[in-house]
């Protein structure tokens, strides 16, 4: 699986989001090479953040970045974050949905 550091950085991750979020938040994805297995040292870290209502994306964003720079500069890896809400995460087959659905992990 994972590393140390990353388990580390992904148990932040949702405890955070379940604080911030609380009842709204559905699903926390880990997404990306890390979920594939095959990224390296030096990959992002590629979180899918899904809630249940609707939401302004800038201020989702605005929101977590302050957590997200910290923990970033903390274990020197760039994390991403990307909000979907839930409807549109079940419904809608764009590439990107369809590829976090196959391969993504929830945590």
């Amino acid at each position: 699986m994972e590393s140390p550091t990353i388990t580390k950085i992904l148990e932040k991750t949702k405890i955070f989001l379940q604080k911030t979020y609380q009842d709204n938040l559905d699903k926390v994805i880990l997404f990306g090479s890390r979920a594939r297995g095959d990224h390296h040292a030096d990959s992002d870290l590629d979180i899918l953040i899904v809630l249940k209502q609707p939401f302004n994306y800038s201020q989702e964003i605005e929101k977590t970045s302050v957590f997200i720079a910290e923990l970033s500069l903390e274990f020197d890896l760039v994390i991403s974050r990307v909000f979907t809400e839930t409807n549109d995460f079940q419904s809608k087959n764009t590439p990107f949905f369809l590829n976090v659905r196959k391969e993504g992990i929830i945590l």
